[in-house]
């Protein structure tokens, strides 16, 4: 904590450690464990203010989506008002927030679709920037990709213990039990049936709120597993980027849980409606950041296994403490707006396979790489 910048993203370069500007591994281990002190120590604080105004990440109904899509079209239509008379782009998005700024819109930029968003889920990402969507995996998908999950994680971890760097994991905040593991993407069919069920182009089960948001020319930008087991500490409220805008987004990442998880086994706390310039604002200032906290709405991702919870990764949100006897296991991909600047950086450059990453495809090409996966083994 201690700083005026809390923006501190979910994973950084898998990297034996960050130099501090110092050659000498004994200081720089100190450091990353006196920052991991004063972060541990902070989170705690910071589940303390979100008490008294928590709920639980429910899916909303369709009465909610039909007006969440209202809403973004009226806003739309003024926003297009506003510049035809030469005013600023007035930005919406950020269902809970109570005051409002005017943003700048980048030109030709990819905004929210709604002719595409048929089931009106990609509304409410935008008003609230985190979404629930239930059973869009099967039972056996499921299984089957949490058994591989299991089985890669637990060679990766060996293969860790031989090597500086296996190349397989990203780093991530209070990493004492918790893993960001990077995925293949056909090495395995739990993969690639888990992405025909999602995304696939006959009958993804987000195909909607994909299409409506990134577009067919959204980049696949992180392919992992998210392990937390017991003892795994919480994390520090954070947004994965920095905010940019409110009327659109650079990035959208789904998370699926690959078994239920109830409220001991570190669920993901989003904060809705803080994707906004607003909410970054005060919490990235030390001295409004506690009062923020304390008067915004949290809710818990106790998903079912195959639920899945979509977000804004600009929202502020954290994994939660494991105080349960069972491994918490989420399978994720996020994908890129690439009409928005690359949002990765050399100490978050996304958590990515580095074959995945030397060739980019796209939401179509995805689709395209599926068809040919299933005519192959059918």
């Amino acid at each position: 904590y201690g700083s005026t910048q809390h923006i501190m993203p979910k994973t950084t370069t898998h990297l034996p450690s960050t130099t501090f500007g110092s050659s000498s591994p004994d200081i720089t281990s100190l450091l990353d464990v006196e920052q991991a002190k004063g972060m541990a120590s902070r989170a705690l604080v910071e589940e303390e203010l979100l008490k008294g105004n928590q709920g639980i990440l429910v899916m909303a109904d369709e009465g909610r989506r039909k007006q969440a899509l209202k809403t973004v079209k009226k806003m739309q239509k003024a926003q297009i008002r506003e510049k035809s008379s030469g005013g600023g782009a007035g930005g919406f998005g950020g269902g809970g927030a109570t005051k409002k700024t005017k943003v700048a819109k980048k030109s030709k930029s990819y905004s929210y679709t709604a002719r595409l968003d048929k089931d009106g889920f990609g509304s409410i990402l935008i008003n609230d920037g985190v979404a629930r969507i239930n059973n869009v995996l099967k039972k056996e998908t499921v299984s089957d990709l949490r058994n591989y999950v299991d089985d890669v994680l637990e060679e990766e971890i060996a293969r860790e213990a031989e090597t500086t760097n296996s190349g397989s994991f990203a780093r991530v905040l209070q990493p004492k039990n918790r893993w960001d593991l990077l995925l293949p993407l056909d090495t395995n069919d739990s993969v690639m049936k888990a992405m025909d069920e999602l995304i696939g182009k006959e009958n993804g089960s987000l195909n909607s709120i994909l299409d409506s948001t990134v577009g067919e020319d959204g980049v696949l930008y992180e392919l992992a597993a998210l392990v937390s087991d017991p003892g795994s500490e919480r994390q520090v409220i954070h947004p994965d980027i920095p905010f940019e805008s409110e009327d659109s987004v650079s990035l959208v990442t789904c998370f699926f849980a690959l078994q239920n998880i109830d409220e001991t086994m570190g669920p993901t706390v989003y904060l809705p409606g803080t994707n906004t310039e607003y909410h970054h604002e005060k919490f990235n200032n030390r001295a409004t950041a506690d009062a923020l906290l304390s008067e915004t709405q949290s809710v818990l991702a106790t998903l079912n296994a195959g639920d899945c919870s979509i977000y804004n990764p600009a929202t502020l949100h954290c994994g939660s403490s494991n105080k349960s006897e069972n491994r918490r296991a989420i399978f994720y991909f996020t994908f890129w707006n690439p009409t928005k600047d690359y949002p990765g950086t050399s100490n978050n450059p996304g958590s990515l396979r580095s074959e995945l990453r030397t060739k980019p495809l796209t939401l179509k090409d995805l689709r395209k790489h599926i068809s040919t996966w299933k005519a192959n083994n059918t």
